[in-house]
């Protein structure tokens, strides 16, 4: 398998020698236009936005392959050691991947899409792969998987179907989610993309209904149950979660609903109309974070004990959510508030451990529901720049403090201000982002800074940096030192 793996990616690197004969490249941001007010997930799902394939010389309709190469690299320059020992100053990736997609126009009305990628890290055979832990290397050495694989057209003039693997984006913020809680994310490098780059499709039956010319309706199965790729245990951005027997919950299981009778559901209703659009969301859905499971007492005396009745659960939640856009002159306004019912949080109560003294141990879950809020501006007023603030707060209601041991908080707000600046006639664009949670980012912050420079044509060199401070919660209270540099080259065909 791994040499199926090296040999494919020789084929990768081939490429990207020649790509880098021209130079450099790494993906970059979308040049920010003028906004436009109309639901995300119209705009996603909406035929017009979709490029149609070339036709062929008879008139039929004909397929289109499009893809590209990427080579990225990072290099952590503070001294810092992951909790199993893994030093992790220095280079830390070099990464070769490959970017297939392949759409195909049956018709006016019927469109295809079948898309995935590969990539292998070389930076574990070049620095040794006995310094890394299994599960580092089987997360982040090598990766394929199929993205978005579906088929979508109009079962009549106001009804249209979209049936497998696909994103659906719910709200307009860019930076902090709120809405957008139907696609996982690739989280396995926190803070070194954005949100748009990081959605994993999911498995979906997905109808529109069109009304009164302003409306839509949507109402979308998903029976593949899907969560976040996170950093494995052994990486520098792992959570450590307890600190009890040094930290290693990793043994702990997590418990993944996988079958057909675990599907869930969501429907929404927009309106769009000029200068503004708003939504109505509802759905069912599985917590994509996880919570302490207590499966019942166990004894101090032996420590696998308490292992053994602890394991990773998901929630089955329920959600009811709106949203709002109004543009003004230069000005987009915006606002999202969900509201959830039925996640469980786990409980602490102070214990006497030998050895240990006094410390905070899990002994109980509850369930309990939150409110998300979300207000945000964006300002396109200068000249070939873009401006956002985005704020949300998160409130759990009746809260207990014996959350607290386990970094619950009943508030946590979050701040995210974004810059992008276009220069040399859209040849540079160099983007700012800044992220706190907290007042006073007490609970933790990043911020990262990063350049894409068009090289020519298809061929793009970004480079960045990006920085996190120490916090509170997780995961910012374990990766202050995890600061990088990085660059990507990317050639696309």
């Amino acid at each position: 398998m791994r040499a199926w793996w090296i040999s494919a990616c020789f084929c990768v690197c081939s490429s990207a020698a020649f790509a880098q004969s021209l130079d450099d490249v790494l993906d970059g941001f979308d040049n920010a236009p003028t906004p436009a007010v109309v639901d995300s997930s119209t705009a996603v799902d909406s035929f017009a936005e979709v490029d149609s394939p070339a036709a062929s010389a008879d008139g039929k309709s004909a397929g289109d392959l499009t893809g590209s190469v990427v080579l990225g690299s990072s290099y952590n320059y503070r001294d810092h050691e992951s909790r199993n020992g893994t030093d992790w100053q220095g280079l830390s990736k070099l990464r070769t991947r490959l970017n297939l997609q392949y759409d195909y126009q049956w018709s006016s009305d019927w469109q295809s899409r079948i898309s995935g990628y590969g990539f292998y890290d070389w930076v574990y055979d070049i620095r040794g792969r006995s310094k890394y832990s299994e599960d580092v290397l089987d997360e982040n050495e090598h990766d394929a998987e199929w993205q978005e694989v579906w088929l979508r057209g109009k079962l009549r003039d106001d009804l249209d179907i979209k049936i497998g693997r696909q994103v659906v984006i719910w709200g307009r913020a860019d930076s902090l989610r709120v809405l957008d809680v139907l696609n996982p994310l690739d989280n396995r490098e926190p803070g070194l993309a954005d949100i748009e780059d990081l959605r994993l499709p999911v498995g979906m039956l997905k109808t529109d209904w069109f009304f009164a010319e302003h409306w839509q309706a949507s109402f979308i199965a998903i029976p593949e149950v899907r969560f976040s790729k996170n950093p494995p245990q052994g990486s520098d951005f792992a959570v450590v979660a307890s600190p009890l027997y040094g930290g290693q919950m990793s043994v702990l299981a997590e418990e993944k609903p996988d079958s057909f009778q675990d599907s869930r559901f969501a429907m929404s209703l927009t309106g769009t109309f000029s200068g503004w659009d708003m939504s109505l969301n509802a759905a069912h859905l599985w917590r994509d974070t996880p919570y302490l499971h207590v499966g019942g007492p166990y004894s101090l005396a032996m420590p696998v004990t308490v292992l053994q009745q602890l394991e990773f659960r998901h929630s089955s939640m329920d959600m009811l959510g709106a949203s709002a856009n109004l543009i003004s002159g230069s000005w987009l306004y915006k606002t999202e508030l969900a509201w959830f019912d039925g996640i469980d949080y786990t409980l602490s109560a102070p214990t006497v451990v030998p050895a240990l003294g006094v410390v905070e141990l899990p002994s109980s879950n509850v369930e309990k529901q939150r409110a998300d809020f979300m207000l945000g501006v964006e300002y396109f007023g200068f000249s070939n720049t873009a401006l956002s603030l985005e704020m949300a707060n998160r409130h759990i209601f009746d809260f207990d403090p014996a959350m607290k041991p386990l970094f619950e908080k009943q508030d946590v707000l979050e701040t995210a201000l974004r810059y992008t600046g276009n220069f040399m006639n859209d040849r540079l664009e160099v983007t700012a982002l800044a992220i706190a949670f907290g007042e006073r980012a007490q609970d933790g912050s990043l911020w990262r800074l990063q350049g894409a420079y068009d090289v020519r044509d298809a061929l793009v060199l970004t480079v960045g940096v990006v920085d996190y401070r120490y916090g509170d919660l997780p995961p910012f209270t374990t990766i202050e030192n995890n600061d990088r540099i990085f660059a990507e080259l990317k050639y696309s065909f």
